[in-house]
């Protein structure tokens, strides 16, 4: 089974950064457009936050400076900001991304070493601890001095079975309840087509997910207006797409061998499914990354197996066939 390169040789740690970097503080436009200060403030506390606990936890370890070439704290505070409501309140961006620099990151070993995502940690981490913060959405445009009108979004009307009353123009451009980075999915696709195209995103981490989450779609809807619906909405809600594209194809954090790869995504897939038919939470995405985080040393290891167990069919089938051709010219003859 063929072994991918070292992510710092393929593709170097700086330049995937400042990929993710210059595509978060575009995608950070959006949610400023559409709920105004109180976005800008949860982006602007994010990203302080990152940047003094990312100091503090260097002098900790016994570094002096923040290493060359490491954006990655930013990257961290970005994503948490914009996989938070609109409405949550500045201490929530703190904690979030303090949890996930102090205890996802740095005890690992810092940068490449982390096991588990920071971003998805620490957004996994304030959204159990306060719930009742976290997980309600204020609709766009609904802000008024600070206060917002809230408003039913379509990951909690699938849970009980309802059917999103959105049309799929609001869909696209993102005039839906949700996080508030998350519901953008025209600006979501080209994101991801343009990280795609520069390497850093892995499609053999995101296609056997998207594959996975379609295929339940389609012929396990959750929905009863419809297959395309279903489809619609089951891409649209939750942060689904924003993950795909800035949490999933982690250097860190992915497994080494391209088989790897697509076991990996296909746990990533699974367990989303999974958890959008049990969870409370909207950001389910967040939950299924940390569980195949976990697993992903293992992922090389069940591909290997897969392969082994795929190689020995063929060879099997080889020997039947070549049996029944021996046994056919032995008929003839």
């Amino acid at each position: 089974m063929e072994k991918t390169n070292n992510p710092d040789n393929s593709m170097p740690q700086r330049r995937h950064d400042v990929d993710m970097i210059v595509v978060l503080c575009a995608l950070s436009l959006m949610p400023i457009f559409l709920y105004g200060l109180p976005a800008l403030w949860l982006i602007l506390t994010a990203v302080v936050t990152a940047v003094v606990t990312e100091y503090i936890c260097l002098r900790i370890r016994g570094i002096r400076r923040f290493e060359k070439g490491d954006f990655s704290y930013l990257i961290t505070a970005l994503i948490v900001a914009l996989l938070l409501p609109a409405s949550a309140p500045l201490w929530a961006a703190a904690v979030a991304v303090a949890f996930g620099l102090c205890i996802a990151k740095h005890p690992f070993g810092g940068r490449g070493a982390n096991i588990f995502n920071p971003a998805a940690a620490g957004i996994a981490f304030v959204t159990i601890c306060w719930p009742e913060v976290l997980t309600q959405y204020p609709a766009p445009f609904s802000e008024a001095g600070g206060v917002f009108s809230f408003s039913t979004s379509p990951a909690s009307t699938l849970r009980v079975g309802g059917t999103p009353r959105i049309e799929l123009f609001d869909v696209l451009l993102g005039k839906f309840a949700g996080p508030m980075g998350a519901t953008f999915m025209i600006v979501l696709a080209v994101c991801l087509l343009f990280l795609l195209f520069r390497k850093t995103a892995s499609f053999r981490v995101i296609a056997p997910a998207v594959f996975v989450v379609g295929i339940f779609a389609v012929f396990f809807p959750r929905l009863t207006t419809g297959r395309f619906n279903s489809l619609e909405f089951e891409f649209a809600s939750g942060a689904l797409v924003f993950g795909l594209t800035f949490m999933v194809s982690d250097p860190a954090t992915l497994p080494d061998t391209k088989g790897g790869q697509l076991v990996y995504g296909f746990l990533i897939g699974i367990f989303t499914v999974i958890l959008r038919r049990v969870g409370p939470y909207d950001v389910e995405i967040v939950y299924a990354l940390l569980l195949a985080n976990a697993l992903s040393s293992s992922c090389d290891r069940y591909a290997a197996s897969l392969f082994r167990l795929y190689g020995r069919a063929k060879k099997l089938l080889r020997e039947r066939m070549a049996a029944k051709q021996g046994k056919a010219g032995d008929a003839d003859a």
